[in-house]
């Protein structure tokens, strides 16, 4: 059964690892290498913020994947979500999803939760689907060489 609870500090190791692995750095908007010392402040600014929130999956024990929600506006929060390497395709995804956004009604009241994915990014298409969200508008990102 999965189950959740909030991030702390002693996830930082965890969360930077799965943020730097190459999928999901191919999967981002940003998809540079993130350094340590980055990641820790960012962690400590997120950790601390009243309109964050970072969640830690749990499969039994074993951490499946985080989420992270961010208000952006009183009726409107973000959502992104990675998945453990070692646990990608068997529809943690869209659990974890389900998850968050009980979560999200928790912490922030009845919002809006919108996701920004890259229009390839079809296990994130598929999953937040399969979680009941509807595709609204898809947004390419354009490379000049």
């Amino acid at each position: 059964m999965l189950q959740v609870r909030l991030a702390h500090n002693g996830d930082a190791a965890m969360l930077f690892a799965w943020r730097n692995e190459e999928t999901v750095r191919q999967q981002s908007f940003n998809s540079d290498p993130i350094d340590w010392a980055t990641h820790v402040r960012w962690l400590e600014m997120t950790l601390a913020s009243s309109d964050q929130l970072i969640c830690i999956a749990l499969e039994g024990d074993k951490p499946a994947g985080s989420f992270r929600l961010e208000k952006l506006t009183d009726s409107t929060v973000l959502i992104s979500i990675t998945v453990a390497p070692m646990l990608r395709g068997q529809g943690l995804g869209s659990r974890m999803l389900r998850l968050a956004a009980e979560q999200c009604r928790s912490r922030f009241g009845p919002v809006t939760i919108v996701a920004q994915i890259k229009a390839d990014n079809e296990a994130s298409l598929r999953a937040f689907a399969k979680a009941g969200y509807t595709l609204r508008s898809v947004t390419m990102e354009l490379q000049c060489d």
